[in-house]
């Protein structure tokens, strides 16, 4: 008996489908991207011929969240219909560069966030603000992945949290989160900084419109963007100040 002639196009369809979802991320950052589309991406590299919508979909339905996705054991990702022991590997593999990736970035904030409590109860306001910064700047020497990072001052004068890092195309992104993060957080300022392994840190009026539009992005909460630098890795920690803030006042 011959197979019907369906399941070639059914497979043609498919290829269609990865090349828009591959164009998309491409085009416009995985901020873009549903996160089922994501994992459907992923999954293209373990299920080479086989539609993996459906299956990312069954992921999200088991575990809610992709962090519980990467999260997970081998047993209970391969008991998800279509996932496989190379699928399980994958998710697994990632999700542990995830951790490590993350506990790079929470070392150096951790002792952002440790400093800043030592600023709540001092009565000199102008001395504190200076020595924030110039204490933010001396640990943003230590960061070693580029991108952008802020760092938030809460009500009570001290460091509140580092709100992770993002590269130019998750900018957008990444400032509407800070915007939510300071509006629930009684934010006294926010520091921003871009670290680069780049010798010229002279910005560009594209970084400069970033910056502003960052800028803006905070102002709808009240909370002044208190200072934006940029820091080289390759010019011995050199700190180059873009745009100063005005402080307290």
């Amino acid at each position: 008996m011959l197979k019907p002639k369906a399941s070639k196009r059914k497979t043609v369809l498919h290829s269609g489908h990865r090349s828009r979802l591959k164009s998309k991320l491409l085009k416009s950052g995985d901020c873009c991207l549903e996160p089922h589309e994501l994992l459907e991406i992923l999954l293209f590299y373990s299920i080479p011929r086989i539609n993996t919508n459906e299956t990312a979909h069954k992921l999200l339905e088991k575990f809610d969240t992709m962090t519980e996705v990467f999260d997970s054991s081998q047993k209970d990702l391969t008991d998800v219909e279509g996932i496989g022991k190379s699928s399980a590997a994958l998710i697994m593999a990632l999700g542990e560069a995830r951790r490590r990736l993350k506990k790079l970035d929470s070392d150096v904030f951790n002792e952002i966030y440790e400093m800043g409590t030592a600023f709540k109860g001092d009565p000199k306001i102008k001395s504190k603000y200076r020595k924030c910064v110039e204490n933010v700047k001396n640990l943003a020497k230590r960061v070693k992945k580029e991108g952008y990072y802020a760092v938030v001052i809460t009500d009570e004068n001290g460091i509140l949290s580092s709100l992770g890092k993002c590269d130019d195309k998750e900018l957008s992104c990444f400032s509407e989160s800070l915007r939510h993060n300071v509006f629930g957080a009684f934010a006294k300022g926010v520091i921003l900084f871009r670290y680069t392994k780049e010798t010229n840190i002279i910005p560009s009026n594209i970084e400069l419109e970033r910056v502003s539009m960052i800028r803006s992005v905070l102002s709808r909460c009240s909370v002044p963007l208190w200072e934006y630098f940029v820091v080289s890795g390759d010019c011995k920690g050199q700190v180059k100040d873009i745009a100063g803030a005005k402080g307290w006042e």
